[in-house]
């Protein structure tokens, strides 16, 4: 759907938690990745200053810490039912709560709090942000977005967060999947404008 849209989606594959004891070695890949994009525009046909990250679920957590480096090159981000705080776990299912255990079991000398974008938020972050939650989420509590939107708020940058009514983690009915993409597409579209785009738009003001 990105590609159909006029975008370069490149879609990043990192090492699993079960395969790779190490939490920190997803972490690592993506954002080796990211530096091999970075480095390869003319290869890949992108405009390394109109970058966004896209994930969901633990996928989106990631986005979520590349999009939190300080002076990170993205322009925006979009997360998807993803866990922010990985710290604060008072409204986390049993099962999310074993998942994380998971996580965490071979590294017990990683900072919870630096693995945790919600505490990472800075004045030279990505600046713009797109939360999708549905809001009967039993794995990933809705409360992580609504949070994790009224902290961006407080460092003045551009969020929106879409809360999917009576879905679950990861809905999959065709209604909510169909306005989450709409949504993300449009919020793309207008976070990473092409020259064109800006010119169509003074043309229009002026």
């Amino acid at each position: 759907n990105l590609a159909a849209n006029g975008m370069v989606a490149i879609s990043i594959a990192y090492r699993l938690v079960n395969e790779n004891p190490a939490a920190a070695a997803q972490y690592s890949d993506i954002k080796n990745a990211l530096q091999a994009i970075i480095r390869n525009p003319q290869h890949l046909r992108i405009d390394t200053d109109r970058i966004a990250v896209l994930g969901a679920s633990a996928g989106g957590h990631l986005a979520a810490m590349l999009a939190t480096e300080p002076n990170t090159p993205l322009k925006a981000a979009v997360l998807l039912w993803s866990p922010t705080n990985l710290v604060d776990v008072s409204n986390v299912s049993d099962q999310g709560k074993q998942i994380l255990h998971q996580y965490f079991q071979h590294s017990p000398r990683l900072d919870k709090a630096a693995f945790s974008p919600y505490l990472r938020l800075n004045p030279s972050m990505c600046k713009n942000w797109l939360l999708i939650h549905g809001d009967q989420d039993e794995l990933v509590p809705p409360s992580q977005s609504t949070a994790m939107q009224s902290k961006l708020k407080t460092f003045g940058v551009q969020s929106k967060l879409i809360m999917l009514p009576g879905m679950r983690h990861a809905p999959t009915s065709t209604p909510s999947t169909i306005q989450a993409m709409n949504e993300l597409l449009v919020f793309l579209k207008k976070s990473l404008p092409t020259q064109a785009d800006l010119l169509t738009k003074k043309g229009g003001e002026s």
